[in-house]
Formats: C-alpha cells, sequence, structure tokens
C-alpha cells in the first residue's frame, strides 16, 4: 500500500520544495518505504539521493548519513526506528545538516 508514501511524496511538493533524500534502515520495511517513496515522487520530484544502513551499525549509519550530506539534500526523509534516531541525529549534527528550531 503505498498511500503513506504518496501522502509524504504530496506533502512535499506542496510546501514547493523539488528534491529530497531518503534515509532507511536496510529491512524489508525500510527498503519497501524508499521504493514507494521514489514511484509516489514520480517525475515531479528529484530524488537526490537514498541511503541505508543495518540496525544499529553505527558504522553503516554515519556513512549513509555522510552520502546524504554529500548530495546537497536540504530534505530529507527518515525511516527509523527510535533507538537509531538520537545516533543518527548525532551525525547529521556533526556534518552540520541540522539548523536550530
Amino acid at each position: 500500500d503505498c498511500q503513506p508514501t504518496a501522502l509524504m511524496a504530496s506533502a512535499i511538493k506542496a510546501i514547493g520544495w523539488q528534491s529530497f533524500a531518503i534515509l532507511h534502515i536496510n529491512d524489508a520495511w525500510g527498503r519497501s518505504l524508499a521504493q514507494d517513496l521514489m514511484f509516489a515522487a514520480n517525475d515531479a520530484l528529484s530524488v537526490t539521493a537514498t541511503a541505508s544502513y543495518s540496525f544499529l551499525n553505527k558504522a553503516e549509519m554515519e556513512a549513509a548519513v555522510r552520502l546524504v550530506f554529500e548530495s546537497g539534500a536540504r530534505i530529507v526523509v527518515l525511516a527509523a526506528f527510535e533507538a537509531e534516531i538520537a545516533t543518527l541525529a548525532g551525525f547529521a549534527d556533526a556534518f552540520g545538516m541540522l539548523t536550530p528550531g
């Protein structure tokens, strides 16, 4: 069912953004979400990067965040588990990807 990802793509487009990156856990759920979101983006939005990592693998998480950073993406759709958020946010902050507010 692609409805949630279609809504995400519609929201990204409605706000006026033209591109985004996808950062996701490399499991069935994360891969499915990334694939569905890329399909929902269609020709209306550009996916600048997709990056994945294994559950709680800090080296892979850092590499995935770095890939997204290097893509120049300003908008990132994240498919992660709660236990991973602080680590991913720490890497994103270290790369200067987070802004106050």
